[in-house]
This record gives structure tokens, sequence and C-alpha cells, in this order.
């Protein structure tokens, strides 16, 4: 076929496929199970048909949540590698992953994907309160099932656990486990991290200062050659638990003048 028919061949079939798309889109049927049903496998032709094409990127993402929000998980699997091969770790590729870790958690009952598609998504995208939480309790229900050869292991998927209920305002808890990680693993490397954490978060989010004051001699008890315990002491030593807000915040421009 000459090159000039093939190109007109292509553009034709990309109008055609651009109108479909545009019906469905603008249709009353798009609001309905089976119109984003047929939505999805049009995203999806269309990406097959063109995938260099600018929007075609769009419209894989668009038809993996589709089919994820109709509970259609092999189309919806399929469509996540073919995102993965043709465009790579973008912020969508981790959305996807995101979805699938709560396909795995809450559908497929497979908790180490779930995890494993938690921890790859943290610190990449921002998760709802919602799937914090749950990425939350399913690090939890992981870490409980580890046994005592997998000590790092545990405390590592303890403190994610720790930190997506902080990230979530689930303060309580989020201090608990810190604790918990700080005072149990001495050999984890982020414990002192742990500890100091819980203790800001009792002083400044629970406003509970007695138990910072706790947890900050904890700290420098049990790591006391940390950077964390060092800050612990200088806390300590100033009585900063102690100074409403206004006092420490001159405290804290004062010490910065010093400098």
């Amino acid at each position: 076929m000459p090159i000039l028919l093939l190109l007109l061949s292509c553009t034709s079939k990309k109008d055609k496929l651009s109108e479909e798309i545009f019906k469905l889109e603008t249709s009353d049927s798009s609001s309905s199970a089976s119109g984003l049903n047929n939505l999805a496998d049009k995203y999806f032709e269309y990406y097959k048909n063109f995938p260099k094409d600018s929007i075609s990127e769009i419209y894989l993402y668009k038809a993996f949540m589709y089919k994820y929000l109709l509970s259609k998980w092999e189309e919806a699997f399929n469509f996540s590698g073919e995102y993965v091969k043709s465009y790579g770790k973008t912020e969508n590729f981790y959305n996807i992953s995101l979805k699938k870790a709560d396909i795995y958690n809450s559908k497929l009952k497979n908790i180490d994907s779930a995890v494993y598609y938690y921890l790859l998504c943290e610190n990449k995208i921002h998760f709802s309160a919602h799937e914090y939480r749950n990425a939350a309790s399913t690090l939890e229900i992981y870490a409980a099932s580890k046994t005592q050869k997998d000590t790092i292991l545990k405390a590592e998927n303890l403190y994610y656990a720790a930190k997506f209920y902080q990230l979530c305002i689930d303060f309580e808890k989020a201090a608990n486990l810190y604790l918990n990680i700080g005072s149990n693993f001495l050999k984890f490397d982020k414990s002192p991290q742990a500890l100091s954490s819980s203790a800001f978060i009792f002083w400044n989010e629970l406003k509970n200062a007695e138990k910072a004051k706790e947890v900050y001699k904890l700290l420098t008890q049990k790591y006391p050659e940390s950077e964390e315990a060092k800050e612990a002491l200088i806390i300590l030593k100033e009585n900063m638990l102690g100074m409403t807000d206004e006092q420490l915040a001159e405290y804290l421009i004062n010490k910065n003048q010093q400098k």
C-alpha cells in the first residue's frame, strides 16, 4: 500500500475511534455498568492501535480504572501490565498499583501482594485517608504473621503501618505503634526515629506532655548514641515540654539567633 494511502487509512481509523469514544463518553449509558465497560474496551482499542498517541496513556489508565470499578479484575490486571510495558513508572502507574493493592487486599485476600503494592506506592503518591488506614491495618496484620526469624521485617512493616496511621490522622494508634517498635526492636535501625516520632505525637498532637516525657526518657536510655536521643536530651533539659506554644516559639527564635 502506498505511504499516502497508509497514512490516510490510519487517520481514518483514528478519527473513527475518536468519534466512537466521544459518543460513548457523552451518551446517557456512560454512567451505567455496561456503558463504562464498553468505554473501557474502546479506550483499550484506541491504545492498542495508537500506543504512541498523546492521549493513549490516559485512555489506558481510564480503561484500567473502569475495569477496577466494575470488579473485572482479570481485565484490569491485563491493562495494568500493558500500562507499565508502554509507559513505565509514571504517577498513573502508582495510582494503578494502589488500586491493585486494594484488589489483592479486600477482594483476592492475598495479603503478601497487597503489602508489596502498598509499599511500592509509599512516598510516591498521596493516598486517601481510607487508603492509608487500609494500608496500615494490612501491614499490622502482615507483621503479626511473621515469625521470630523475621524480626527486622516485622519491625519494618510495623514502622510503615505507624507512618500510615499518622498520615490518616489516627494519632493514638500511630504513637502507640511507634512506641512498641522502639521498645521491642532494639536492632531495627529506625527504632530511635520511631520513639522520637511517638514522643512528638504525644506532645504535639495528643497534648500529653507527661507521656511524651516518658517516651523521650526511654529514647535516651535505649539509644543514647543516636541523634534522636541527643535531641531528646535537649528537649528534656530545657523543659520544652512544659512551654506554651508562645514560649516555645520564642525559645526557638532565640536559639536560632545564637547560632
